[in-house]
């Protein structure tokens, strides 16, 4: 049975809070005026106060906080994106389009793997994550975009090389950065040297598991590679911080490299 993610735990302590709040007395009104209430029927008001927020960074900031965590959350982000799109997306050279489309594909292809309602709304508070930072900045829609998580030009190992040389390979590099770069980050403090010593681990066994030894290496090589990026960033992301730790969750048998031919993947 697939573990809950941190993402989902976050959504069902937030949802408990909501409860809460909504039969406190006094101090109640705020939420309810935040976030409207959590039935079903209730949509339509998280519609209205998203839609009638002046900025998008206000929409945005409601947005985060009144996440369902279920498939609403894709209507709910839908109308933060456009906010958010409507001071900036008309105005965009081809190259910032581009950027900005490609971010978006980014949150597309990071879920790709994952079942269930709880990654419809990841994915969606992932769109309106991109809108939203497009928006406050600008300028990232005039830079290039990023070939991997780290600086190509600074590639040393065989692994960087093969990383840098391949888009594909540089776009799930990228999703496997941000992935791990949130588990840690969310993961209890008392866990994370487990955390860090599991992902320095697993990756020092992906050349070796991959056959990465010519330069340069096979497109089977490069597959496997990014066969093995792709099941590890979708471990990294649907792992629960419980008894077992967010480390010993990542290092499943499913998440190991293997040099046998990939699914077909949804890289952009």
């Amino acid at each position: 049975m697939a573990r809950p993610s941190i993402s989902r735990k976050r959504a069902i302590v937030q949802s408990i809070a909501l409860v809460f709040l909504l039969f406190a007395a006094s101090a109640s009104a705020p939420a309810q005026m935040a976030c409207g209430s959590l039935t079903d029927d209730s949509a339509p008001a998280l519609d209205s106060l998203l839609t009638n927020d002046p900025t998008c960074a206000a929409a945005h900031a409601r947005l985060k906080a009144c996440a369902w965590g279920s498939s609403a959350d894709r209507q709910f982000a839908d109308i933060v994106e456009g906010k958010c799109e409507q001071t900036f997306l008309s105005s965009l050279s081809p190259h910032g389009k581009s950027r900005y489309f490609d971010a978006i594909k980014l949150c597309t292809y990071e879920y790709a793997r994952q079942e269930g309602t709880l990654y419809i709304s990841d994915a969606a508070l992932c769109y309106a994550n991109v809108a939203a930072k497009f928006n406050a900045h600008p300028e990232l829609a005039r830079q290039p975009a990023p070939r991997a998580s780290f600086d190509c030009m600074k590639a040393s190992t065989p692994l960087e090389r093969a990383i840098c040389s391949n888009a594909k390979l540089g776009r799930a590099d990228i999703v496997l950065g941000r992935a791990y770069a949130a588990a840690l980050k969310e993961a209890p403090f008392g866990e994370r040297p487990a955390l860090i010593a599991s992902e320095r681990k697993w990756l020092k066994s992906v050349p070796t598991a991959c056959s990465l030894s010519a330069s340069p290496p096979s497109p089977e090589t490069l597959d496997c590679i990014r066969n093995a990026f792709e099941l590890r960033f979708t471990a990294l992301d649907g792992c629960s911080v419980d008894n077992e730790g967010i480390a010993a969750c990542a290092d499943t048998p499913d998440d190991a490299p293997d040099n046998a031919a990939p699914p077909p993947s949804s890289a952009p």
